[in-house]
């Protein structure tokens, strides 16, 4: 909402398990620095080279988790890393039964 931009990456351990995925980088930062109301999350991946990228459903969940505790409703736009090949989504969309422990 306030025009910052935030960046961030995956880090990949050694033994495949304790990895930190770049979506959840990226919100944990923001979030951190008290960011609210974003508009939008952009992803991007090497693996995806033609094909737009995807989050992975720990991820989907994690961007509605995120989106839901800083009032936000972003766009996800979704780009393939060697193409003009991209998708935009709501977390709604990628993610329509979302998972809760909220009092409804």
């Amino acid at each position: 909402k306030n025009g910052d931009i935030y960046f961030g990456g995956q880090y990949s351990a050694s033994d495949q398990r304790l990895g930190v995925h770049s979506e959840m980088a990226v919100l944990t930062q923001a979030i951190s620095d008290g960011a609210t109301g974003f508009t939008h999350i952009a992803l991007a991946s090497s693996k995806f080279k033609d094909t737009p990228a995807s989050p992975c459903g720990c991820c989907r969940q994690f961007i509605s988790e995120a989106s839901h505790e800083t009032n936000s409703n972003p766009n996800i736009l979704l780009f393939a890393s060697n193409s003009n090949s991209s998708s935009t989504y709501t977390i709604e969309e990628l993610l329509p039964v979302q998972w809760t422990n909220r009092a409804s």
